[in-house]
């Protein structure tokens, strides 16, 4: 991610001693545009990731209350997190995305990487998958399964059914992961069917630990 302190140094070492008055003149104005920039809530933060998951078919779930909370509290907590959540704004490069999800990976933010699930990228939500299979924290399993449910239909489209196919699968990899359970698909593509029946034994196997927990 660009260090904007960084890039001022570099910046004045680079210049000419006569434009350095007008540098420094301008750098009240430059950090008041930084600061304005990185002024939003956490909730405000969490809010961008879904901007135009409403263009995506299928239609994503929102975040409970619940949910939301628990992932401004990873971000109020850590720059570091805040900053990767930036970072998977809509409009940013994917390849800030990718990196953002590294990030929140190596930071264990299984709060946020939920939230991340409602991003409009199919690449980003593939991603997320991994990572919160890769974490293995069952407190994410609930809104797996919500997750799961939305994206239980069959897409049409040769590469976007390939993509939605992906995204079938790795719920399966993840909640499996993430439940000790050992689902599988038959079909190799999309396969809606098999992923309802696998969401309630998912569901079965979720509500056993926690009552087993409890």
């Amino acid at each position: 991610m660009n260090n904007p302190i960084h890039d001022i140094w570099s910046a004045f070492r680079a210049a000419s001693p006569g434009t350095w008055k007008i540098m420094l003149l301008s750098v009240p104005l430059f950090f008041a545009i930084v600061v304005h920039a990185d002024d939003r809530t956490p909730g405000d933060i969490i809010t961008a990731i879904s901007a135009r998951s409403r263009e995506s078919y299928p239609i994503l779930p929102n975040l409970s209350t619940e949910l939301q909370g628990l992932a401004c509290n990873e971000i109020d907590a850590s720059a570091t997190v805040r900053n990767a959540v930036i970072a998977l704004d809509p409009t940013n490069r994917n390849i800030d995305w990718f990196q953002a999800l590294k990030v929140l990976e190596h930071e264990k933010a299984v709060w946020c990487l939920q939230a991340c699930l409602t991003h409009y990228s199919d690449d980003v939500q593939v991603l997320t998958l991994r990572a919160l299979a890769s974490l293995g924290d069952p407190r994410a399993v609930p809104f797996l399964l919500e997750y799961g449910s939305y994206m239980a239909v069959v897409e049409g489209g040769s590469e976007n059914a390939t993509l939605h196919g992906i995204i079938q699968h790795e719920i399966v990899n993840t909640l499996n992961a993430l439940t000790g359970e050992k689902v599988s698909l038959r079909n190799p593509s999309q396969d809606p069917d098999g992923l309802k029946k696998g969401i309630l034994i998912w569901a079965r196997a979720y509500l056993k630990s926690v009552a087993r927990d409890h």
